[in-house]
């Protein structure tokens, strides 16, 4: 028996971002118009940012009598920036970069994953070459969802992008009373859309996306030949249950189909594919 546990962490400082964003341009109520019309987007760069990552990782694993060994890996693990990717959305407020503090893109809080190997006893009634050999392998993975970033669609701040957040409505649940997972996750109703020329006190990041979930299962046999020839025959399947994994939910308060899923997830992150099946046989001399 292994059981390891760790403590992983991480600090950046003075990281550079894609750019500071715009000074506030309160509109004037009279003409419609921003205060410097004439002037388009201003870039910065100036390295101020900062970011950490903490994680508890706990792997333990196990063989029992010669035919069964199991393991699992758990990760518990926080972690925030100012400005996740190179190319994002700069601060919604350049005089404010801290307010940008919240939980990284790429932030999964929760990710586990159980894997087992299992060696068949022979089956009665059958001949030695055909109910002895065989192997069942699987690895079932699960992870919390990807932060989700709510914008509120609308160009508050005066400068031509709508890509600043709401304002939150005080005593109002982030999450709807019927909250379902794909199609309603968000409550419309918790934000509210800023005033002309002020900046919404909604943070970046939060809340969060689905929940992953995959199941993949192999199953072994060798058939011996001769002395020094073999057969191999191996079948595996992946996502057997053919869960679906749904990719984070529209978080534009100004869309229609605000707080709903409407595709699945890449498999970049070894998750995302439908139930796929494969058969091999390889023959060995």
């Amino acid at each position: 028996m292994t059981l390891e546990v760790g403590y992983v962490g991480n600090r950046g400082l003075h990281l550079l971002p894609s750019g500071l964003g715009q000074e506030l341009n309160p509109v004037n109520p009279a003409t419609g118009q921003r205060r410097y019309p004439s002037f388009s987007t201003i870039t910065n760069e100036l390295p101020a940012l900062n970011s950490n990552y903490n994680a508890l990782q706990v792997s333990f694993g196990r063989r029992l009598a010669n035919r069964l060994s199991f393991g699992t890996h758990y990760t518990w693990s926080h972690s925030f920036d100012e400005n996740t990717l190179t190319f994002a959305p700069a601060a919604q407020n350049p005089d404010d970069l801290r307010g940008e503090y919240g939980p990284a893109d790429y932030d999964v809080r929760h990710n586990l994953v159980f894997y087992y190997s299992y060696q068949l006893p022979a089956a009665r009634g059958l001949p030695g070459w055909l109910g002895e050999g065989w192997q069942v392998n699987g690895i079932t993975g699960m992870r919390s969802g990807f932060p989700v970033n709510v914008v509120c669609g609308c160009d508050s701040r005066g400068i031509g992008a709508a890509t600043g957040r709401p304002n939150i409505v005080p005593g109002v649940s982030l999450r709807p009373a019927n909250l379902d997972f794909p199609s309603n996750q968000m409550n419309r109703n918790a934000f509210s859309t800023p005033a002309p020329g002020t900046f919404g006190n909604a943070g970046r990041n939060l809340l969060s996306g689905p929940s992953a979930y995959n199941w993949d299962f192999s199953l072994l046999k060798s058939f011996q030949v001769k002395e020094h020839q073999s057969l191999k025959f191996r079948a595996e399947m992946f996502n057997i249950f053919n869960t679906p994994q749904f990719a984070n939910p529209v978080g534009n308060l100004a869309s229609p189909a605000f707080g709903g899923t409407f595709a699945t997830i890449g498999t970049g992150s070894g998750f995302g594919s439908n139930r796929q099946i494969q058969f091999a046989l390889k023959y060995l001399f």
